[in-house]
């Protein structure tokens, strides 16, 4: 039989590819993928010119594993009919796929997407994957015989959810919240209530187990620990995480590099403390009272997207995913993923009327709805992302919590 001889260029894209997926675009170097391609470091600036269009090419062959691997998953669930009782089930198993089956590929789909989107070929990149992604959910959608634009909330919230299950350290226990939220969503689908102030035992179970006690956590104010916080805040929000360290938090805190460890466990904590400054910033006192319209709430976050500055969620996805690639954050993945849902909480019991009707597994929904919707407004133009971000926040608040408004 013939066989394809792989020439340099494939040799060297497919190594850079396994490398991303095995240490992510921060551990990826040229000497590693020339080592794993059996050829010299200069064969990267003969074959691609330079590490970065390497990068490029290697994220669009695994854009290609991807999208043949969600043509056999759409073959496999063309023409068939899912009754609602057994939606959660069908979403689940769908998402199995993405989580277990081909982590690879759903991987190299979370590096696309923090991809800066102001470079020509990342937002090229970017748009791909979600039409590639989008014909996947589209098929999931047909199958539960849901409303054409349900495509995208399904790929709007699972998508963005599906990811946790790739960096939690309790995996047990995560992907058994996932199913409830498969659940969750089902009943909201169907115009299905929530509870009032129901929690989830397996959320409950992992919030025990980190020690988390209260959706907000405490900021010391000791001066020198502020200063770390603040720094470690201002350099996520400017750069994202990658190439944080203690050295750098100190000299840009103004504080000797012994600080950074009497006052953290590790980078880890400091890292969490940060984001939790970032969150903080975000002004939110007019969700204090239930006297939100669906249109203001949506205009909010409208004019949030349409900001030139890289969105939180972005940085916050940047984060989480970082603590795939480091053990020593693996603790800071759950940390993070028990914070999902706070704020969303808070803006969904805000709406006029819907206080008694929202529990924290409807702001974990929402949370993820808005994370991918804010997501792929940034591969829309500039002057559009607003009015694509208020439109759709209004269509789903008012169908899945607001419908008797």
């Amino acid at each position: 039989m013939y066989q394809k001889q792989h020439t340099t260029s494939d040799l060297l894209r497919e190594a850079a590819l396994g490398i991303i997926v095995e240490k992510g675009l921060s551990g990826l170097s040229s000497r590693d993928v020339a080592a794993a391609a059996g050829v010299s470091a200069a064969a990267i600036n003969r074959r691609y010119g330079s590490q970065g269009k390497l990068v490029i090419a290697a994220l669009e062959e695994g854009l290609e594993a991807f999208a043949r691997h969600a043509a056999s998953l759409r073959t496999e669930i063309d023409g068939i009919r899912v009754d609602a009782n057994q939606a959660p089930a069908f979403l689940l198993g769908l998402m199995n796929e993405l989580w277990l089956t081909r982590s690879d590929v759903t991987l190299i789909g979370w590096h696309i997407c923090t991809l800066p989107a102001g470079e020509p070929e990342n937002l090229n990149l970017r748009r791909a994957w979600h039409k590639t992604d989008m014909a996947l959910w589209e098929a999931a959608r047909r199958a539960l015989d849901l409303p054409e634009q349900a495509a995208e909330l399904l790929q709007l919230t699972l998508g963005s959810l599906v990811r946790g299950a790739l960096i939690t350290a309790s995996p047990v226990l995560f992907r058994s919240l996932i199913f409830d939220l498969c659940l969750r969503l089902s009943h909201r689908l169907d115009g299905e209530g929530g509870g009032a102030d129901r929690d989830n035992p397996w959320r409950t179970a992992l919030a025990g187990r980190h020690g988390v006690t209260a959706p907000a956590f405490a900021l010391d104010q000791h001066p020198s620990k502020r200063a770390i916080i603040t720094a470690a805040a201002d350099h996520i929000e400017q750069s994202g995480p990658q190439g944080l360290t203690h050295r750098l938090i100190a000299e840009r805190a103004g504080v000797s590099l012994s600080s950074t460890t009497h006052h953290f466990s590790g980078l880890g904590e400091i890292l969490f403390e940060g984001i939790l400054e970032l969150i903080g910033r975000t002004d939110t006192s007019q969700f204090g009272e239930s006297s939100l319209t669906v249109p203001e709430y949506a205009a909010y976050v409208g004019d949030y997207a349409a900001r030139p500055q890289t969105p939180l969620v972005r940085r916050l996805a940047e984060v989480e995913l970082m603590t795939r690639y480091h053990p020593e954050l693996h603790v800071l993945a759950d940390r993070l993923l028990l914070r999902h849902g706070n704020s969303s909480t808070q803006m969904l019991r805000a709406l006029k009327g819907r206080r008694s009707q929202i529990d924290r597994m409807d702001g974990i929904l929402w949370h993820h709805t808005v994370t991918g919707l804010l997501e792929s407004a940034e591969v829309q133009p500039l002057k559009t992302r607003r009015s694509h971000v208020t439109g759709q926040l209004e269509t789903w608040a008012t169908h899945l919590f607001c419908a008797q408004q």
